[in-house]
């Protein structure tokens, strides 16, 4: 059986809804909140993405060492997606200066050499 609201059925407070074999729906937990639940919590608790305007289908991590940061990119979509990002991408070998274009698939690493003060908004 299909997991999901059943025709009718209210949304879901918990997550999803799973319809029972005996035709009954229940709530259902999950690990992600849906209905913009989790968006509101992190937005309230001043919580943001390591770039601006992250677009749906891109993974973005940022690790810190010291005065050293590292930004891991990974477009999962099947379309070029532009970041705002500034450093040196390791992957490619090339300067990254406001923005970089990552093609459908494509990962970029970029240094961003935080030696004079995290950037703003991080």
């Amino acid at each position: 059986m299909p997991l999901g609201p059943s025709p009718g059925d209210p949304p879901s407070r918990a997550g999803t809804w799973a319809t029972e074999p005996r035709g009954t729906s229940a709530p259902w937990p999950t690990t992600t909140p849906s209905g913009g639940l989790l968006d509101d919590v992190l937005l309230q608790s001043g919580v943001t993405p390591p770039v601006p305007d992250l677009p749906l289908g891109v993974e973005v991590t940022r690790r810190v060492s010291g005065d050293d940061a590292w930004l891991f990119l990974l477009n999962h979509t099947e379309a070029e997606q532009t970041l705002t990002a500034a450093g040196h991408d390791l992957v490619t070998d090339t300067p990254v200066a406001g923005t970089i274009t990552l093609a459908a698939g494509a990962v970029a690493v970029v240094h961003e050499g935080w030696r004079a003060g995290p950037p703003a908004g991080s």
